[in-house]
């Protein structure tokens, strides 16, 4: 009973050190749902996992240059069947940005949940970061206006 307990108390902890479970909800013009009524794709933290990976070495404001992993936005946008032409990223703190889907295979974004091969807490700028490869098209994303796209703390995508 005692390793039970202790096994259980392990687990909560180590929920609890991400600080916010890995989901995402997808809206807008989309044309799959999990939730017909609400016209709504919610992705658990399962969903989400076993999505391909992929990764993106590059440098971003807040940090060096590191290594993010996570899965291809197109992907979770060809899911959802998405039909729109900018996406508007909402995050737990309330910030919001608004980029065009042409970005999204251009530079092949990622929604990363890694960092330096470890998950992304909140207090790590997670679970979720909008990750764009600025280090590899420095003419293009080395400015302000890139800066202002990666958006950390991703819950919700809005497809318009």
């Amino acid at each position: 009973m005692k390793h039970f307990i202790a096994a259980i108390l392990l687990a909560f902890s180590s929920s609890l050190a991400f600080g916010a479970e890995l989901v995402l909800d997808v809206s807008g013009k989309i044309t799959n749902y999990t939730d017909q009524k609400s016209k709504l794709y919610h992705f658990n933290e399962r969903d989400l996992l076993s999505m391909k990976k992929y990764s993106i070495r590059t440098s971003t404001n807040w940090t060096g240059v590191e290594k993010f992993d996570g899965f291809l936005l197109a992907d979770l946008l060809d899911k959802v069947g998405a039909t729109g032409s900018n996406l508007e990223i909402h995050c737990l703190d309330g910030y919001q940005y608004t980029i065009p889907v042409s970005d999204v295979a251009r530079y092949k974004l990622i929604l990363a949940y890694e960092r330096q091969g470890k998950r992304m807490g909140v207090k790590e700028l997670g679970p979720l970061g909008l990750i764009y490869p600025k280090d590899q098209y420095p003419a293009e994303l080395n400015n302000a206006a890139t800066d202002a796209k990666f958006t950390w703390q991703v819950s919700k995508i809005i497809v318009k």
